[in-house]
């Protein structure tokens, strides 16, 4: 009977851990300082380079830096396996890969994808935010980003 009591306790005790502990858990304390550390500069970091998108004179740079964020994430997130962020990164990856071909041709990133890209960063934030603050669950996804942009750039 005490065995069972001790198993039954361990499953209640890992079921209500929280995100950042489970983390802790699995990993070296370092790993997942290292990756909220890094989580939350990129995560501060998208939004003016979003805006940049929109502008002739940054819009190279802000791809080649919007990229790498993704990048970064995705492979952080999904080593980790925080599976709702990295395959949330992955579609943000796929769809901003389509701007690399775009980068030296005189385009802007249109509206439309600077909307859905300002949305994702929200997303994004939020998930960090759950994560620090140890939340059970991940914030399900704000259902405006179920919409895709058509169309990702346009004439400057």
């Amino acid at each position: 009977m005490l065995t069972f009591v001790r198993i039954a306790q361990n499953f209640f005790d890992e079921a209500d851990m929280g995100l950042l502990k489970e983390l802790e858990t699995k990993y070296d304390f370092d790993v997942v300082d290292d990756f909220m550390t890094h989580f939350g500069v990129m995560s501060m970091s998208l939004e003016p380079l979003i805006v940049g998108l929109s502008k002739p004179e940054s819009f190279e740079s802000s791809v080649g830096e919007i990229l790498r964020i993704f990048r970064n994430l995705h492979s952080a997130s999904k080593f980790l396996g925080l599976e709702p962020v990295a395959k949330f990164m992955g579609l943000c990856l796929n769809l901003c890969e389509g701007l690399n071909e775009a980068k030296s041709s005189g385009c802007v990133a249109s509206d439309e994808l600077v909307d859905w890209l300002l949305l994702a960063a929200d997303q994004i934030e939020s998930y960090r935010r759950n994560i620090d603050n140890d939340e059970v669950y991940f914030t399900i996804i704000n259902p405006k980003l179920i919409k895709m942009p058509l169309e990702l750039i346009k004439q400057s």
